[in-house]
């Protein structure tokens, strides 16, 4: 039963980051206009990587005594470390060289590259996980 429901959350896992990265941004700025799509998309983000990180942490509880449960607290741990300090990191900076400041634009610019590339070792990780968790129950 734990190895189904961490299956499943690790499912929605998957589908929360695919959304939030691909379906959510393309909708935005297909149907919102410029000025508003983009502090759409910064605001409704967070709430994405929260539940992100939420079904990630609890999909790694139920999973705990495994490889996946652990890499799922890893994600989840990322995911919160993202929401917490990176991506306000990213805006402060983008804000202040949307302001002029030439050098805190190129860090906003690093980070959210670097942002980027965790997103991608979060779902890849993940996509490890669920495939250890389908392994396991057989």
């Amino acid at each position: 039963m734990a190895a189904a429901l961490a299956l499943l959350l690790t499912g929605m896992l998957l589908g929360v980051m695919l959304t939030a990265v691909i379906v959510l941004p393309h909708l935005a700025t297909r149907y919102l206009a410029p000025a508003t799509a983009g502090p759409f998309v910064r605001e409704i983000q967070p709430v994405f990587q929260r539940a992100a990180a939420a079904a990630a942490l609890v999909a790694g509880v139920l999973a705990i005594g495994q490889l996946a449960g652990v890499l799922l607290v890893l994600v989840g741990a990322t995911l919160l470390l993202q929401v917490l300090w990176l991506g306000p990191a990213i805006e402060r900076y983008g804000r202040r060289g949307l302001a002029g400041e030439r050098s805190a634009m190129a860090t906003a610019i690093h980070l959210h590259r670097a942002n980027l590339a965790i997103g991608l070792f979060q779902f890849l990780t993940g996509l490890i996980a669920f495939a250890l968790i389908l392994r396991e129950m057989g």
